[in-house]
């Protein structure tokens, strides 16, 4: 982004995308305004203390590929914190059974059945995509057999995007890289050698955790927006935009009418559709209740 005016760029939201947002340019040198409606900075990706134990919003975990600018960035972020860093696992419970993934050597104890219909998946030519937009339920059956689909990600992948794998697109599952325009970034073809560099690497992926909870990762990138010169403002509970030409030109925020060169809209889309004072159908969304439980315990049982 290369703005001539003298105005700031208007980042709306501070989450992880905002603050990122700040925090890139004014280390460039462009003037910009952060606002948040809430009283700290942070979004879902904020961490709090019941009892005395640490609970995330959001993200889990940061994985740092050092071969993408998200990666490099994150690596820089988290350069000088304390850290926790593990071997990436995970296992489902289905069929009275923990099934791990990575699975490395874990598919080598899966019943016959599923290990018959996973190499056969494997070593058969896949059929042409259906018209039209492929599913995950396509993508993840044509790979694992139609029996691992049905006992492990038919169900998971419901509970976590509350749509049904059949109409879950596939590119949710393989996070496809997207230009600022959603389409998708070119594909650059590999050796095979290079491709089965990455799979191995994926299926040892290490992953990074700060000792003070997610929150201490997105205060670093505030307190580094801050002191690079970037304005954060918070408890910001109104905003109208006025537009010129197609442009938002001035931002009204919370009464006070401020000129601005850009917006970068990270806050909910509904809101934006209020701020510019568009009377568009509400998106469909899901309310969620985070629930924390602690308990008191003499003894660690699994």
């Amino acid at each position: 982004m290369a703005t001539t005016s003298n105005a700031p760029v208007l980042i709306v939201g501070g989450g992880l995308t905002g603050l990122t947002t700040g925090y890139l340019l004014a280390r460039a040198g462009i003037p910009c305004l952060l606002v948040e409606k809430e009283d700290r900075t942070g979004g879902l990706c904020r961490s709090f203390t019941l009892d005395g134990i640490l609970f995330d919003l959001g993200p889990h975990v940061l994985f740092v590929d050092r071969e993408t600018p998200a990666g490099r960035f994150t690596r820089d972020i988290l350069s000088g914190m304390e850290v926790l860093s593990r071997r990436f696992a995970f296992s489902i419970r289905a069929g009275g059974r923990d099934w791990r993934f990575p699975n490395h050597f874990d598919f080598l104890r899966y019943p016959f059945r599923y290990k018959k219909e996973a190499l056969a998946a494997l070593l058969r030519r896949r059929p042409a995509p259906p018209s039209g937009p492929v599913s995950a339920e396509f993508e993840l059956s044509e790979k694992s057999g139609p029996g691992l689909y049905d006992l492990l990600f038919k169900d998971l992948f419901l509970k976590k995007t509350l749509l049904p794998p059949s109409e879950l697109h596939h590119h949710w599952l393989a996070r496809v890289d997207r230009t600022i325009d959603n389409a998708l970034e070119p594909f650059v073809p590999g050796s095979r050698l290079g491709v089965l560099r990455r799979v191995m690497k994926k299926l040892s992926e290490t992953y990074y955790y700060p000792k003070g909870g997610l929150q201490a990762f997105v205060d670093r990138i505030r307190e580094g927006c801050v002191e690079a010169g970037g304005e954060i403002a918070l408890n910001c509970a109104d905003i109208r935009l006025e537009t010129e030409n197609g442009r938002v030109v001035l931002a009204h925020l919370d009464g006070a009418a401020t000129p601005v060169s850009d917006v970068v809209w990270t806050a909910p889309v509904g809101a934006l559709n209020t701020a510019l004072g568009e009377s568009l159908p509400e998106p469909p969304c899901v309310s969620m209740l985070l629930i924390a439980l602690t308990y008191h315990r003499t003894e660690r049982r699994p």
